[in-house]
């Protein structure tokens, strides 16, 4: 279970049909009401559609428990993974708008705090249903990766989708960087080659998301062939999915970055960041 309820617990179960259950320890009922109540569910973790209906189900029992409270606050939902944020867009006819029926689906008081959303699609869905959403951006959770720990000469955009964050990032931590062209041959990810000579001194790409890890496999092979004065290169991403694992950067990358470690799995690996 990666999900938790601040400031009391709570238990959950299946019923024979499939269903979830509920409920709230008895001192959610009990809090004093001259005593503020900051209710928060925390989800960590991969996408769980079962963990979904659950956290629904919190904010349920959660705003009911709390109705009568005297300066009643509202339900905070902490998920730095926004679930569907990559599925933003319909790309065929006939398909969903999987993002839209997430966010419609959690109750319009709860105040959801997410981190470094793929784009900014969340925000223009117009809908009265959708929560209140805070992004906590990428600037924000690169910044001491970018200064302190890795201490960046240059930053690295792996796409043109990038651009945008980056430039932020950039702008912040006064370092300066590079968006790389990204192409697909043949299902394939290809990245044109930069500028030889262009880099040098420590080097971090950064993004918001790794998965499977093809782009920045592709982006570090580029580099490492036309930029001889890169002396280290790491990877940051926001939310490391790691679904191949992080065997294959092996020889890629000198250290990787996450803030949100969303694979357990790879907790260990010598690659990654402590």
């Amino acid at each position: 279970m990666t999900i938790t309820t601040k400031p009391y617990g709570f238990k959950h179960w299946k019923f024979p049909g499939g269903e979830i259950g509920v409920k709230l320890d008895p001192e959610w009922l009990t809090h004093p009401h001259d005593v503020p109540l900051a209710a928060t569910i925390e989800h960590r973790g991969l996408v769980d559609h079962e963990e979904l209906f659950i956290i629904m189900n919190l904010c349920d029992a959660i705003a009911r428990a709390t109705a009568n409270r005297k300066n009643r606050e509202p339900v905070y939902l902490d998920m730095p993974y926004l679930p569907y944020s990559r599925q933003d867009r319909m790309c065929h006819p006939g398909e969903s708008f999987a993002l839209a029926v997430f966010l419609r689906a959690i109750p319009s008081y709860v105040r959801l705090i997410t981190t470094d959303v793929h784009s900014d699609v969340y925000a223009n869905i117009n809908s009265s249903e959708k929560p209140y959403i805070q992004n906590i951006g990428q600037n924000t959770v690169a910044f001491e990766t970018v200064k302190k720990h890795f201490k960046a000469d240059w930053l690295v955009g792996p796409d043109e989708g990038s651009t945008r964050k980056i430039n932020v990032l950039s702008r912040e931590t006064f370092v300066p960087y590079v968006t790389l062209t990204k192409t697909r041959k043949e299902g394939k990810v290809h990245h044109e080659d930069l500028t030889p000579d262009t880099l040098s001194g420590k080097v971090l790409i950064v993004d918001d998301i790794g998965d499977g890890m093809a782009t920045f496999i592709s982006a570090a092979q580029m580099l490492k062939a036309t930029q001889p004065r890169i002396t280290k290169l790491g990877v940051m991403v926001t939310h490391g999915i790691f679904s191949k694992g992080l065997d294959i950067l092996n020889g890629m990358f000198d250290v990787v970055y996450t803030y949100n470690l969303m694979n357990p799995d790879v907790a260990d690996h010598p690659l990654l960041a402590k």
